[in-house]
């Protein structure tokens, strides 16, 4: 028995039934799942108990994001940070960042977030069982109130949503996951946006030299 579903109908009903679609490349994945108590139908990928982006809009750029290799990087990433405190704890070295500290807790936060939303839908296909469901779900929980209670206790200073960390909306069942999932897709947008500007901006050669957006010196 699943102990804490996230996927569940706006009434708060977590008795669904998944209609599976099958691909041409004989994979087979959820379409649309169905409330039993009170008939509202939704597509897979959407929240109906959360406000702000659902799985499909928060995560649609970052389809191509292979999640074995995020997990990688992300040990990697928590093992950096842990030496750098704790040099930085016994003098050895300068403080992490603390945006940078933010961004990996975001970055776990929609990893874990996202695994676990999958393996909930794999469940619904019998591709997972209660224990791995539950698991995930706890890890992205304790992930995502991490989080949120990082930007609280830095009163959001590098959130870029539009929806305050403090706001009243994130109370709803799942709230804490939804709000990783919008501050993740305003740190994408924000670096995607980023990247476009320096297409038009100046930059340096590998000899230094200043070059205009064709390669040409200035």
């Amino acid at each position: 028995m699943l102990l804490n579903p996230a996927i569940r109908c706006a009434c708060g009903a977590t008795d669904l039934v998944a209609a599976p679609l099958y691909r041409s490349d004989g994979s087979t994945s959820i379409a649309v799942l169905t409330c039993t108590f009170c008939g509202l139908t939704w597509e897979a990928g959407m929240t109906p108990t959360c406000p702000g982006p659902n799985y499909t809009q928060a995560y649609a750029t970052a389809e191509g994001l292979d999640l074995v290799d995020e997990e990688l990087q992300l040990l990697f990433l928590a093992e950096d940070i842990k030496e750098r405190s704790t040099a930085a704890f016994t003098g050895r070295g300068p403080a992490v960042d603390t945006r940078e500290l933010r961004d990996f807790l975001l970055r776990k936060a929609a990893f874990l977030d996202q695994t676990a939303y999958g393996l909930e839908l794999g469940w619904f296909l019998g591709q997972a069982d209660d224990e791995s469901v539950n698991d995930a779900s706890s890890k992205a929980v304790l992930a995502a109130r991490e989080f949120l209670e990082f930007d609280c206790r830095h009163d959001a200073a590098y959130a870029l949503g539009p929806t305050r960390v403090t706001s009243p909306d994130w109370a709803c069942h799942g709230g804490t996951r939804a709000y990783v999932r919008q501050e993740y897709l305003a740190l994408l947008r924000a670096e995607e946006a980023e990247a476009d500007q320096e297409e038009y901006l100046p930059h340096r050669d590998s000899s230094g030299e200043l070059l205009d957006t064709e390669g040409r010196p200035l």
